[in-house]
């Protein structure tokens, strides 16, 4: 068991390192990291790399726990993530293999970041065909026991991955950009991307 940050679409490194143990545990009383991956991705486009943000209400500054963070729906933020996603893997591979997961996810309009987060891990480890097992647990624990948290993501050895290439998008104009969102990976290699991440070490 190893106890994981909770992230939203957490880039490639995270989904590797998942792989060395076959049950994961999520706190629930992880304190909110502003600037952090908990409510963002990045993404590749045309022009470069793109920040998606789930806005929370409260703003970024609030000292709350995860599980306590709400959304922010007084803008259409998940008509502006699925357009963008679009835009930028429309001519990825496995895009129509999974476009649809996403045009279900953001129809729905989830209360908390934690509830919007676990939902896309479970689904990702799904599409990785992985049997990992993902848990959640409001035992009180601190951060440094936590992997891929912004205070200890350079700490952990399961942090630290070497970069193996895959085809993307937009490579012939930006060359390779490594440990982008895990959708990336599955937009630009689907069914191989398990196999990707295996071969990382």
């Amino acid at each position: 068991m190893i106890l994981y940050d909770n992230q939203y679409f957490a880039n490639i490194n995270y989904y590797k390192s998942l792989f060395n143990t076959k049950n994961i545990v999520l706190p629930t009383n992880l304190m909110y990291q502003k600037g952090w991956f908990n409510n963002k991705c990045s993404i590749v486009g045309a022009n470069g790399i793109i920040n998606l943000s789930v806005p929370l209400l409260g703003g970024r500054d609030q000292k709350t726990k995860l599980k306590d963070v709400k959304i922010a729906y007084h803008q259409n933020w998940q008509l502006q993530h699925l357009r963008a996603i679009a835009s930028c893997y429309g001519n990825a591979p496995y895009f129509n293999h999974y476009y649809p997961f996403f045009q279900k996810l953001y129809s729905t309009q989830f209360e908390s970041l934690f509830e919007i987060n676990i939902y896309v891990l479970e689904n990702v480890v799904k599409f990785l065909k992985s049997d990992i097992k993902v848990s959640v647990s409001d035992t009180p624990i601190q951060h440094h026991e936590i992997i891929f948290t912004k205070k200890n993501i350079a700490e952990n050895p399961l942090t630290q991955i070497k970069t193996i290439k895959y085809p993307q998008v937009f490579e012939d104009r930006l060359g390779f950009v490594p440990n982008l969102s895990i959708i990336d990976l599955l937009m630009c290699m689907g069914p191989q991307s398990k196999n990707i991440l295996l071969q990382l070490s």
